[in-house]
Formats: C-alpha cells, structure tokens, sequence
C-alpha cells in the first residue's frame, strides 16, 4: 500500500556483501541507492588478505582506526550524505539503526538531513541503547533529540532504555511491534 502512494527510495551503505543479499530480494517500486561511505567494517581483513608485511598493516590499522576515531570519517560522510539528500529531497527520512547511538553513519545521516532540510526525521532503535558516556554523548544526543521528530523501538522496554540511558523525551518514542499490526496499534510508550 505504501509503495502505490508515495516513492520510496532506500539508501544504503555499500558492502559487496549487502549488495548480495539485496539483489536476492525483489523490491516493487523502491529506488535503490548504494552509497559509498567510509567507515572501516570489512576494511581490515580486506587489507590483510591483501597486505603480507605485518608491520606495514598494523600501521595501516592504526591510521585507519586513529581516522575514524576521531570523526575524519564522520566528517567525510556528512557531506557525502549531505550531496545526496540534496538530490533526492526526501519528505521523510527514515533511518534504521542497530542499538543506540549503533552506527555513526546513522548519526551522520541525521546531521546530514537536518541540514538538507528534510523537516520529517524518524530514527528507528533497534535494540537496548547504552548509558551516555561523558560530554561529547551528551552533546550529541541533544543534537539528535532537536533533529529528530519521533524515535521508534519495537518493545516497551526499548523505548525506556533510550529514555532513561540516553535522556530522550519519553513522549517522542514510539513503540511499533516487529509483527503485523493494525493502525491503532502504533502507540505512544505509557
């Protein structure tokens, strides 16, 4: 029903392995965009079947560990992901990610988005999220709350770890069961 009233575009960060997996699926009617990111999942044994001084790749993993540590990657991907919601123009963005905060691209996506001015982001937790760790998660997670307009888990129990871990407002997260539903099951977390 979705996919005959609105266009759906999923984008994706590129893997070879993903890629795969995708191209099994048939998907009516949904735009597909791989989109090169960098990040180092998959990098390092790549390198290493490539690489055979030992030395020579552990410097390599450290340079990369050390770059994507402290934000270079980060920085890279906003603009990669900036460029291309800017084409796109989505109305909604819907980022799907693992636990919280999970992955940076996911992060990255939503800084990215909030300054391509897409005004609808949803951000999809899918596991227990972590305890803000310091300043700069607390930093970012105030960012991400003033960006994102509703966060979705799938249990009750979710929704209260991202409350109470990462001091998001109860009132924006919602609970959507990972199974069949009727409309007045989307709700509100009690």
């Amino acid at each position: 029903v979705i996919r005959e009233k609105y266009d759906i575009t999923f984008v994706y960060r590129y893997s070879a392995e993903y890629e795969k997996g995708l191209k099994d699926k048939q998907i009516d009617k949904v735009k597909i965009i791989p989109q090169r990111l960098l990040s180092n999942v998959g990098l390092f044994s790549r390198l290493k079947s490539k690489i055979q001084n030992r030395v020579l790749y552990r410097l390599l993993i450290l340079l990369l560990f050390l770059l994507q540590k402290t934000g270079v990657y980060s920085f890279v991907n906003y603009f990669l992901l900036l460029k291309l919601f800017k084409k796109i123009a989505p109305d909604i963005l819907y980022v799907n990610n693992g636990g919280y905060p999970g992955s940076r691209a996911c992060l990255t996506a939503v800084f990215s988005a909030k300054s391509a001015k897409i005004n609808n982001i949803i951000f999809n937790v899918n596991s227990l999220a972590t305890i803000q760790n310091g300043f700069i998660d607390r930093f970012i997670d105030r960012h991400i709350d003033n960006i994102v307009d509703i966060f979705v888990t799938a249990s009750y129990s979710a929704g209260k770890k991202l409350s109470k871990n990462r001091r998001f407002p109860y009132n924006k997260i919602r609970r959507i069961a990972n199974t069949l539903f009727q409309e007045n099951e989307i709700e509100t977390l009690p």
